[in-house]
């Protein structure tokens, strides 16, 4: 008697929560691709079901796929610069809708923008300039020879053009063998100037510093360079270059590139020589903030660099990057 009064009640039961749990999780698959007027696929075009908070973006080909949990009857297109279009779908089932967008042609009054007159460039009161001096304060505490231990991965690679070469040269004679360097001039490298590549190494390297007792271990775990046989004595060709590039410390007061000395963004002077801007504040790759902090040189005959930091905002004020040209 237990037994049979137990089922008479809960079978019912079983079968009205089964029931509305089917209707809750049903899914619904709309997938097709969207295009404007001259059948031309809009990219990043935002497609969402009306009433949830599930939407997506299409591709760079105009082509969307949605998944939508719920009883949930129409999905919204939208794009800037186009008018938004509806579509009714037909809940837990796939389906394919292809949507064409047009223009939206209600166009804004004409603004005019004046700005104000530039502003003579000053070191007082300039943000950018404190944030430099910040970092040429904190310099010593994020020196590599701060730290008791140090391990970091190089990639080097050192490339040398000519540029500036007199008509006519490669048709001398003295330089037949090496006639199919100067058929493979590069004219992306300096703007308005074609230079002739003539030597290139590329050397991938891991690195290990201990400070007590002071121990240095570099370990190159591939090398590779451009070999032109016997038209160029390629060992003496490296070891020569080799000997005019020095490691670029950007902490050091003097930076030494070929035989010029050129003065460091980071120099305790530096601020009377450079002009600084800040430009933006980005996340890394490594989830870290940066302040990204452009320079150039108050006087374009001195020799100075032109380029941009990217400052740790950690309140260490260290450099994470640096790009200098």
């Amino acid at each position: 008697m237990v037994f049979r009064f137990f089922c008479k009640v809960s079978l019912p039961v079983l079968f009205i929560l089964f029931s509305s749990f089917y209707g809750i999780s049903q899914t619904t698959v709309v997938r097709g691709r969207v295009t404007d007027n001259l059948n031309k696929p809009l990219p990043f075009v935002s497609v969402e079901a009306i009433g949830s908070n599930r939407g997506i973006n299409t591709n760079n080909d105009g082509v969307y796929s949605l998944e939508i949990q719920g009883n949930y009857s129409q999905i919204r297109f939208t794009y800037v610069g186009y008018k938004s279009v509806i579509k009714s779908v037909i809940p837990g089932k796939e389906q394919v809708i292809n949507v064409r967008m047009d223009e939206d042609n209600n166009l804004l009054q004409e603004v005019k923008v004046k700005g104000k007159k530039h502003r003579r460039y000053t070191n007082r009161d300039n943000p950018a300039v404190e944030l430099i001096r910040q970092v040429i304060d904190h310099k010593k505490g994020n020196q590599p020879d701060h730290y008791n231990f140090i391990q970091y991965n190089e990639y080097e690679r050192l490339q040398f053009s000519l540029s500036n070469l007199p008509p006519g040269l490669a048709d001398k004679k003295v330089l037949a063998p090496y006639r199919f360097l100067f058929e493979n001039k590069d004219t992306t490298k300096l703007k308005g100037k074609a230079v002739v590549p003539v030597f290139m190494e590329e050397k991938l390297s891991d690195h290990y510093f201990r400070k007590e007792p002071e121990k240095t271990v570099n370990i190159v775990k591939a090398d590779r360079s451009v070999d032109f046989g016997k038209y160029l004595d390629q060992k003496g060709l490296t070891v020569y270059l080799n000997r005019m590039y020095n490691v670029v410390d950007i902490y050091s007061s003097n930076i030494f590139i070929v035989t010029n000395q050129f003065l460091s963004p980071l120099a305790d002077v530096a601020p009377a020589f450079y002009k600084y801007f800040i430009q933006d504040t980005v996340v890394d790759k490594d989830n870290i903030k940066l302040i990204e902090l452009a320079f150039g040189p108050r006087n374009n005959t001195d020799m100075l660099f032109k380029g941009k930091l990217w400052i740790t905002m950690d309140g260490n004020f260290a450099v994470k990057r640096v790009e200098l040209g």
